[in-house]
Order: C-alpha cells, then structure tokens, then sequence
C-alpha cells in the first residue's frame, strides 16, 4: 500500500470517527447527558469531533487547517484539568510543532515557554 493511499485511510478514518460521534449525539434522548468528571455530552462530543477532525488534517500536513480544531481541544483541555495541568503542557508541545511547520516561531517558541513554565511547577 503506497503512502497515499494509508494516509487517506487514514483521513477516512478520522471522518467515519467523527460521523459516529455525532451520530450517537443525535441518537441520544438528551444532550446533557453527564460523563466523567461532570462533563456534559455536548462537551465530550463537541471535543472528540474537533479532535478527529484535526488529526484528519494533520496526517496530511495541512497544519493550518488543523490548527484551528487543534485550538478548540486546547481550551476544552485547559475547562477539564486547568492551566496547569500536563495534559495542557503537552497539547502546548504540539502547538509549538504546528506553529513550527507553519513558520511562525515566536508562537511556537511562547508555547515552548508556556509547556516548560507548567512542567517546572
């Protein structure tokens, strides 16, 4: 299988992940349904459909395109377990890798600072 065609499957993947996800939104007799750690459905869905729609992106190097989903996971992250938390410090280290591919280093170089600031405390 050549290159393409795995990250294409890829891609597909990642789509068919988030119809799913929103399928079982709209399958559900509420959407306010609680999760784990007193997170509405809505959030959880909302956060897994923006993930899987930035890994789409990201397999296929459109790092621009995948920022902006990349983002809304970041501020879901930073609700669930606050700003200083791990979880936020290695989501910031994949930023400073976008910010990286996409030339902006000076983004990427604060969220550096940022990750290391949290992972210090």
């Amino acid at each position: 299988m050549g290159m393409v065609e795995s990250e294409t499957e890829e891609v597909e993947d990642c789509l068919s992940s988030s119809l799913r996800i929103l399928k079982e939104l709209k399958d559900s007799n509420s959407d306010t349904i609680a999760c784990n750690q007193g997170i509405t459905l809505n959030v959880k869905v909302f956060h897994d459909v923006q993930f899987e729609l930035f890994k789409a992106h990201f397999v296929l190097f459109n790092y621009r395109e995948a920022l902006p989903f990349y983002l809304k996971v970041l501020k879901i992250h930073e609700q669930w377990w606050g700003p200083n938390s791990e979880v936020l410090a290695q989501d910031r280290k994949l930023l400073v890798i976008i910010y990286g591919k996409l030339g902006e280093h000076e983004k990427a170089l604060e969220q550096a600072v940022f990750a290391q600031g949290i992972l210090k405390n």
